[in-house]
């Protein structure tokens, strides 16, 4: 894993790199937060947008992992993680398991699983997405 380099694409472009550590406040620093529920969230309902060289099964993990290499993002990489295309992942997600289960309801294991999965993440709402 090259951290200087693009943390979610490792590509080096023109496009310059968004680097959390270095903003003057909290809110802004939180965008590792946001990110690892984020890509841990993609991760959970198997919809990444893109193949990623670091684990991404904890939020947590994937936080400390980020934070402590003082990862960097292009900002069209990070666009592809945001909570809005996550809600509307998980929104599609649904869908589809209306389709494959019209009885959708609780007794059922593969919808349990996939609300289990997000027992334990924020609500979106809660997260915050990051802005440069």
């Amino acid at each position: 894993m090259d951290w200087d380099s693009c943390c979610l694409c490792q590509q080096k472009t023109s496009e310059s790199l968004i680097i959390p550590y270095l903003k003057k406040t909290k809110i802004d620093q939180d965008g590792y937060i946001t990110l690892s529920y984020n890509v841990c969230e993609f991760n959970c309902i198997k919809k990444l947008p893109m193949k990623l060289t670091f684990p991404v099964d904890n939020a947590e993990q994937v936080t400390s992992l980020l934070s402590g290499n003082d990862a960097k993002w292009h900002h069209t990489c990070y666009l592809k993680f945001c909570t809005y295309k996550l809600s509307r992942a998980m929104k599609r997600k649904a869908s589809e398991a209306l389709q494959i289960n019209p009885q959708f309801n609780d007794n059922n294991e593969n919808n349990n699983e996939f609300i289990e999965c997000h027992e334990n993440v924020p609500e979106l709402s809660e997260c915050m997405e990051f802005h440069e």
